[in-house]
């Protein structure tokens, strides 16, 4: 019998926890954000696009496939789908954490598919803040990545029974990467948020690619707890701050800043990604909800998936008379509830 390890074993757990897992137990407070029906649009369903340009190229989609899997037997179906997805909706698509295939040198071929499957695709590299220039480079190299996306999940880490402890080398390997690459730089939370310190911090050392990851979308906390037996950290499910709040956060500093805001966490409808852009983000990754269809369904319920969302979007760009998801930000909205309780705060 195959022995697997501890980092595989996580790997799989976190797959399987996560598609177990229906409600995250956060809220992304979306749901906070109200706007007003516009009778009278003036504007034809053929003159609204969902083309946009992002990452220095032109996609057919407003959004991307954000970070999901890779290093276990599981992935490699996973990922051979959704670079399929992202091959034929013309939209990128980052892998997920690199770490085990450059460093531990595992399970490789579940991030090649997505080259072998998408030639000529747009391919985001992925790696943990606590990964040094060299492992970047190899985790560059192995997907023969157009970027590459830090990512930031110190909660996550010390959730985990042997994860992480010390994340003093964030801001300096984050600072590394940007001296060296050509490509776009992007550092995303995993599913926490940030606050406006964390965006600022960013913004001066450089980072021109912010994503959120607010809470309320897949709850790293809740999987992380289910595959750690040895400890309950149900009373702490609910942390983090909402993906909305984080929006609006990153949307003031961008006034100051020059940067890419991306929303995600909990982006699971068209109606999550129109509030989104409305509030300030320019561009939206799908993660948890996309690969439940991935996961349970097939290519064609995903692709379905992809096309409603799209359709939705669509429409609901049409009936606030945007042309492009540029104009939504021009939308005018009201906030309710707790997201008003803590922006006002």
């Amino acid at each position: 019998m195959k022995k697997i390890d501890y980092k595989e074993r996580i790997k799989d757990l976190h797959l399987t926890n996560l598609l177990r897992v229906e409600d995250g137990g956060t809220d992304t407070l979306l749901s906070d954000v109200f706007i007003d029906n516009n009778s009278l649009p003036e504007l034809s369903i053929d003159e609204v696009r969902l083309e946009k340009k992002f990452f220095n190229r032109n996609f057919s989609r407003p959004f991307y496939i954000n970070a999901m899997t890779g290093g276990t037997e599981k992935a490699l179906r996973i990922n051979e789908i959704l670079a399929r997805l992202a091959r034929d909706f013309n939209i990128p698509m980052m892998l997920g954490s690199e770490k085990i295939a450059v460093v531990d040198k595992k399970f490789p071929e579940t991030f090649t598919i997505a080259r072998e499957v998408n030639k000529d695709g747009y391919l985001i590299a992925n790696v943990g803040a606590t990964a040094n220039l060299d492992v970047m480079k190899k985790a560059v190299d192995l997907i023969d990545a157009n970027a590459i996306c830090i990512h930031l999940n110190a909660f996550q880490e010390l959730i985990n029974g042997e994860g992480d402890r010390d994340f003093t080398s964030y801001m300096k390997n984050i600072e590394a990467a940007l001296k060296y690459f050509k490509l776009p730089v992007i550092v995303k939370e995993c599913g926490f948020g940030m606050n406006q310190r964390n965006i600022e911090d960013l913004a001066k050392l450089g980072v021109k690619y912010i994503d959120i990851s607010g809470a309320g979308g897949t709850n790293f906390a809740r999987i992380e707890s289910m595959a750690n037996a040895a400890e309950d950290f149900s009373d702490i499910f609910d942390f983090g701050t909402p993906t909305a709040l984080s929006i609006l956060y990153a949307r003031e500093l961008k006034k100051k800043y020059k940067f890419t805001l991306i929303a995600s966490g909990g982006i699971r409808t068209a109606m999550d990604a129109f509030k989104a852009y409305v509030i300030g983000a320019d561009v939206v990754a799908l993660g948890g909800e996309l690969l439940k269809y991935v996961y349970h369904g097939s290519y064609e319920a995903s692709a379905d998936y992809i096309n409603s969302f799209s359709d939705k979007l669509r429409k609901l760009m049409l009936i606030t008379s945007s042309r492009n998801t540029g104009e939504l930000k021009h939308v005018r909205y009201k906030l309710e509830g707790r997201l008003k309780d803590l922006w006002e705060d």
